[in-house]
């Protein structure tokens, strides 16, 4: 057989067993419910008011956060946030996410943990849900077995919109 020949039979061969894959995948998300992995714009809402957040939710199930300081006013700031999110339900998930916490210094002054129990709005493209912060003063470790957390405090509300692009003006 030619190689021309070849080319001719593996490339339909590849597009169809990509479009086989493809359907097993979209009707497997279809079957567990909306798809939360994604890049999204949060409004984090408390009592000392509201401030925006990226949230990366990676399919592999690990979360990259860059959020606002404000569960650390006037103390210094926030590194951004690593941590993972689990699907809890079918239109439902959850995370675990660590911040180290720097003082007016850039010292670490401790970590930050927030956890999240969060649901599809409606849509694939909106979550809202309910968020608990904690703090560790002066631990190393954020996850040795003697760091004591303070909290779970008051919730806080969040609110999200899944980032879609944008067409780029002709």
């Amino acid at each position: 057989m030619s190689t021309i020949s070849r080319k001719c039979l593996i490339v339909p061969a590849v597009a169809i067993l990509a479009l086989v894959y493809a359907g097993s995948v979209s009707s497997a998300y279809q079957e567990e419910g909306y798809q939360p992995a994604g890049a999204w714009a949060w409004t984090i809402t408390s009592a000392q008011g509201s401030a925006p957040a990226l949230v990366t939710l990676h399919h592999n199930g690990t979360v990259s956060v860059s959020a606002a300081s404000m569960f650390n006013p006037g103390k210094g700031y926030l590194s951004p946030g690593h941590g993972v999110w689990e699907r809890t339900g079918p239109m439902s998930f959850g995370g675990t996410t660590l911040y180290m916490r720097y003082d007016q210094y850039g010292s670490v002054a401790g970590f930050m943990r927030a956890c999240t129990a969060l649901q599809f709005a409606g849509d694939p493209d909106h979550i809202e849900g309910l968020m608990y912060v904690e703090r560790c003063d002066g631990c190393t470790d954020p996850l040795g077995p003697d760091v004591i957390w303070k909290g779970p405090g008051i919730p806080v509300f969040v609110l999200g919109t899944r980032i879609q692009r944008v067409e780029v003006p002709e």
